[in-house]
C-alpha cells in the first residue's frame, strides 16, 4: 500500500508498506448511482439534475452516506454494507498491479482533459483486472478511514486509519474536474494513481463526492487438521440480494475481489419492476 519513492508526482503520505487484510470482502463494481440513491432515501441531492440516472450520485456528504447504508441494511436480507477502508479500496482498485495506475489513463479514466466536467455514467471506460469501473476519475469516493498518517511500521494488519482526527475523512479515486498533474507547495502532483490520497470533512458536499458499497464476507470454515485448504475445491454457495429500485433499468452487482484462495463470479438479474436482485456465485479454489 502506498507508492515508492520513485513514483513520478507522488505526495509525502504515501509511504509504502506492507498491509494484510485478513477478511474477503465484497467491494460495489461501480460507485452508487442517482437512481439507487433516490430508491432508497427518496430524494435527489445531485448537481447535474439534467444528466441520466446511472451517472453516480453527488453532493453526497460522508455523513449523508451513513444514513443512506443505514437505510440500505434495513432493506436488504443480511445488510452489513458499509464504505470501505482505505486498505481495502486501494487493494481492490490496484487489482494485482504495483504501478501508479491499473492501465491508460484515458481508457480507465474520466479526468479534465475528456469529461467535460461533469461525471458521466458508470461504466462507460474500461475496468480493472477484476472487473471493478471507475476506480480512478469521475468521482472523488468516501472511505471509511478519517484522515491520517499511516500506521507506523512496515507490517499492518486490517488498518482502520486513526481513531481521531481533525482532518476529516479519506477519500479515494480523483475527480472528473481534474487535470492529470497539477502542483502543490511540494510540487507536482498526479492527481490519478491509485495511491493518490484526499480527504474531506464528514459534513462537505460536492458534485465530485461519491460512495461506493462494500461488504465483509462471513469468515470460512476453520480448518481442520491438517487440511491443506480451507474449502475444498469446486465448494459453491450463493446469496441473493434484493434492492428496491425506481426503475427496472438501474442495476448493479456487487464484485469481490480476490482475497487469498477466494475467486467469484457474479451477474444480474431483473426479477420484477420495482427491484433487481444480485446473485453472487463463489467459488473457492486451493
Amino acid at each position: 500500500m502506498g507508492s515508492p519513492e520513485s513514483e513520478p508526482n507522488r505526495k509525502a503520505d504515501e509511504e509504502r508498506h506492507q498491509v494484510t487484510l485478513t477478511r474477503g470482502f465484497q467491494m460495489g463494481k461501480y460507485p452508487v448511482t442517482r437512481v439507487q440513491w433516490e430508491a432508497v432515501m427518496r430524494g435527489k441531492p445531485s448537481e447535474f439534475r439534467d444528466l441520466q440516472g446511472s451517472v453516480p450520485v453527488e453532493q453526497v456528504s460522508w455523513n449523508d452516506c451513513q444514513e443512506f447504508i443505514t437505510k440500505l441494511n434495513t432493506l436488504v436480507p443480511g445488510g452489513g454494507f458499509r464504505l470501505p477502508t482505505e486498505a481495502e479500496w486501494e487493494y481492490a482498485c490496484r487489482a494485482g498491479t504495483e504501478g501508479a495506475r491499473y492501465g491508460d489513463l484515458g481508457e480507465i479514466a474520466w479526468y479534465q482533459d475528456n469529461s467535460g466536467g461533469s461525471p458521466h455514467p458508470v461504466g462507460q471506460k474500461k475496468p480493472n483486472d477484476w472487473g471493478l469501473y471507475d476506480m480512478l476519475g469521475n468521482v472523488l469516493e468516501w472511505c471509511a478511514d478519517l484522515a491520517g498518517g499511516y500506521p507506523s511500521g512496515l507490517f499492518c494488519i486490517d488498518p482502520r486509519g486513526p481513531r481521531t482526527s481533525s482532518g476529516g475523512v479519506i477519500q479515494r479515486g480523483s475527480s472528473c474536474s481534474l487535470p492529470v498533474s497539477s502542483r502543490s507547495s511540494s510540487g507536482p502532483i498526479d492527481n490519478f494513481r491509485a495511491a493518490e490520497r484526499s480527504w474531506s470533512y464528514p459534513s462537505d458536499r460536492s458534485y465530485s463526492f461519491v460512495l461506493r458499497l462494500a461488504r465483509t464476507l462471513p469468515s470460512p470454515p476453520p480448518r481442520e487438521a491438517g487440511a491443506g485448504v480451507a474449502v475444498k475445491p469446486g465448494t459453491e454457495g450463493t446469496h441473493q440480494l434484493a434492492i428496491p429500485q425506481d426503475s427496472s433499468a438501474a442495476r448493479d452487482t456487487i464484485h469481490r475481489g480476490p482475497v487469498s484462495r477466494l475467486q467469484t463470479q457474479t451477474s444480474c438479474v431483473p426479477r420484477r419492476s420495482g427491484s433487481v436482485e444480485l446473485f453472487m456465485r463463489c467459488q473457492f479454489r486451493p
